[in-house]
């Protein structure tokens, strides 16, 4: 029992070091303000945690109360993510086939990546757009246009290819 009254000591001890020391190194201002309200907040944890075990109540903190047997347990959104990615996908395209057209080229760039992986570019087809430059025209320009695209993207010149059709 001493043993754990000196550990929340030492607890309580560098958790106020701790707050006086960002209150030294941090400037006036909002932000200070907002700093000192989490450090309060934090300190009073600090201080009621061994109240629980005084009571005779099994606590613990942190995620182990919520997986059930002890283990907490995190699942992703697939579908969010692949939102996400879809999303990301798309405003890549529309900045990029923006890029083209304020360097003459008025194209639609399509970009293909792994799923759930859109930095990751296999493929950028560029094609004709209607009121945009012709297919023969996207085919007498693509070296320009599979130059620009690859240092916009960051990518190899061989993975940026001309649709046809």
């Amino acid at each position: 029992m001493s043993a754990e009254i000196g550990a929340w000591v030492l607890s309580v001890a560098g958790v106020i070091t701790l707050t006086v020391l960002l209150d030294i190194l941090l400037p006036e201002g909002q932000m200070n303000k907002y700093v000192k309200g989490i450090c309060s907040v934090v300190t009073i944890f600090v201080i009621i945690s061994p109240l629980p075990a005084f009571i005779g109540k099994d606590y613990r903190a942190g995620l182990s109360g919520f997986g059930g047997d002890g283990a907490a347990e995190i699942e992703t959104d697939g579908r969010f993510l692949e939102e996400f990615y879809q999303s990301e996908r798309k405003r890549t395209e529309k900045v990029l086939a923006d890029y083209l057209a304020a360097n003459g080229f008025k194209v639609g760039a399509e970009i293909v990546a792994p799923e759930g992986i859109y930095t990751n570019i296999e493929k950028v087809y560029i094609f004709s757009v209607d009121g945009g430059m012709s297919n023969d025209n996207v085919h007498i320009h693509m070296n320009e246009i599979r130059e620009l695209t690859a240092r916009r993207l960051s990518i190899e010149e061989k993975l940026v290819v001309e649709r046809t059709g």
